[in-house]
């Protein structure tokens, strides 16, 4: 004797046999979606970087250099429509020199998650002013200990940890997760 939830699978299985009559594959496709076509899987995309450019963004390149391997700079870097000259003259200070070679290779930019890096004005030499993050979620702790490129380098690799900084995962692939994002003349300021 066959148990009832057995009898009610036969009677499913044979409901759906009788109302859905067997059609080729093609065929019960173009039921529902006339212009349906075969689907043709993407070509395989080529990695970013060779394994040595990789090695090098990942472990033994520093500066600019080194940063240009992990996000390559914009064509055009988006610095507005003044000049230094006149920031500074409107800040009544210059600013640190790492920061403008930064920003003349690319533009302004923001980070992932809002956070921002900037520098403690201490004494009058803008290049000796200690960095530091303005987490999104979480208070400012001390100052960083490198300066703005090595720091976004570090970043980039995976391998900075500041409480509130975001971070890459455990099985992140930085290489992937490195990116630039410019603004540009429509940006919000």
């Amino acid at each position: 004797m066959t148990s009832p939830a057995a009898g009610a699978s036969r009677t499913l299985t044979a409901w759906c046999r009788e109302a859905t009559p067997p059609r080729a594959a093609t065929g019960w496709a173009g039921t529902f979606l006339p212009d349906a076509e075969a689907w043709i899987p993407p070509a395989p995309v080529l990695p970013r970087l060779t394994e040595a450019e990789r090695r090098i963004a990942l472990e033994t390149g520093t500066g600019l250099d080194g940063l240009r391997l992990l996000s390559p700079p914009p064509e055009r870097p988006y610095l507005g429509n003044g000049s230094w000259e006149g920031l500074f003259a409107e800040l009544g200070t210059r600013l640190p020199g790492e920061y403008v070679r930064l920003m003349d290779e690319y533009g302004a930019g923001i980070s992932i998650d809002g956070d921002y890096l900037g520098w403690l004005t201490e004494g009058r030499d803008p290049d000796t002013w200690p960095l530091i993050v303005w987490p999104r979620h979480a208070d400012q702790g001390p100052p960083l200990d490198g300066g703005l490129i090595d720091t976004l380098l570090d970043w980039q690799r995976g391998t900075l940890v500041t409480p509130g900084f975001a971070a890459l995962d455990e099985d992140d692939d930085p290489v992937e997760f490195a990116d630039f994002r410019p603004w540009d003349d429509r940006a919000y300021w």
